[in-house]
């Protein structure tokens, strides 16, 4: 029987950061693409230390002041 690496020491998954003070971290198999709990595992992961994932967001701050910042030349 092949040996089961657990998803919080696998290679293969990633840790989205939580924000705020409510939001907890959340740990994503990066071969199958959706979240996985720290106790889960399968036989084809690679043992490591977990990524931090990055995720790409769209902001728009046109028309926005911001206080207390230097104007950089």
């Amino acid at each position: 029987m092949n040996p089961i690496t657990e998803c919080k020491q696998c290679s293969d998954c990633a840790i989205r950061l939580g924000f705020g003070f409510t939001q907890p971290d959340v740990l994503i198999c990066t071969v199958r693409g959706d979240e996985v709990g720290p106790g889960d595992g399968c036989t084809l992961g690679s043992p490591g230390e977990p990524v931090q994932a990055v995720e790409a967001c769209e902001v728009d701050v046109s028309g926005r002041v911001g206080y207390g910042t230097e104007v950089l030349g």
